[in-house]
C-alpha cells in the first residue's frame, strides 16, 4: 500500500483546503484573486450601467455599449502585452503596473470632458484590466503551494460576478 499524500492526509482530517496555515504568499494570492476578479467585473458593468448618467452630466452623446466596448477592446490588447512584460519583467511588476494603468485611467475618467476624452481613459482602463487578468493568476500559480493552488484560483470566477454586482 501507498502512503497517503500529504493532501489526502488534510482532505480525511476534513480540511481539503489545507488548513488553518496559509503562508503570507498564500494569503497574498486569495487577495489578488477575489479584488482582480472583482476588479475585472466591475470594470465590465459600471460603464454600462453609468453611461446615462455620465452623459447628462458632461453634456455628452455617447452610447452605452461603447464605453463598455472601448474597456474590453483594452483588455484583448493588454491581455497580449501583459504577456511580453511579464516575461521580461515578472508577474509581480507587470500587475502592479496593469494596476497603476486601471488607477490612472479612473483617475483621467473622472476629468474626461469629451467623448473621445472619455473613450481613451476607458481603453487605457481595459488595458489594466487585460493586464491584471494575465499577470494575476500566473503570479497566484508561482506563489501558492501546488495542492492549494485550485481552492485559490477558484475564487476568482465567483468574485467576477460579485463586481458585476
Amino acid at each position: 500500500q501507498r502512503a497517503p499524500s500529504a493532501v489526502t492526509a488534510r482532505m480525511a482530517s476534513g480540511c481539503a483546503c489545507g488548513g488553518s496555515s496559509w503562508s503570507r504568499e498564500e494569503s497574498l494570492g486569495i487577495t489578488l484573486t477575489v479584488l482582480g476578479g472583482m476588479h475585472y467585473g466591475y470594470n465590465l458593468a459600471i460603464p454600462a450601467v453609468a453611461a446615462k448618467g455620465i452623459a447628462a452630466s458632461l453634456g455628452l452623446h455617447i452610447d452605452e455599449g461603447y464605453l463598455t466596448s472601448i474597456t474590453l477592446l483594452g483588455a484583448l490588447l493588454g491581455s497580449p502585452l501583459a504577456g511580453a512584460v511579464a516575461e521580461t519583467s515578472g508577474r509581480r511588476m507587470s500587475t502592479i503596473l496593469g494596476e497603476s494603468l486601471s488607477v490612472l485611467g479612473a483617475v483621467a475618467c473622472s476629468l474626461a470632458s469629451s467623448p473621445t476624452t472619455l473613450a481613451v481613459t476607458r481603453f487605457v482602463v481595459g488595458l489594466g484590466v487585460g493586464f491584471c487578468t494575465l499577470c494575476k493568476p500566473l503570479y497566484i500559480s508561482e506563489t501558492v503551494l501546488s495542492d492549494r493552488r485550485g481552492t485559490v484560483l477558484a475564487l476568482f470566477a465567483p468574485s467576477v460576478a460579485v463586481g458585476i454586482l
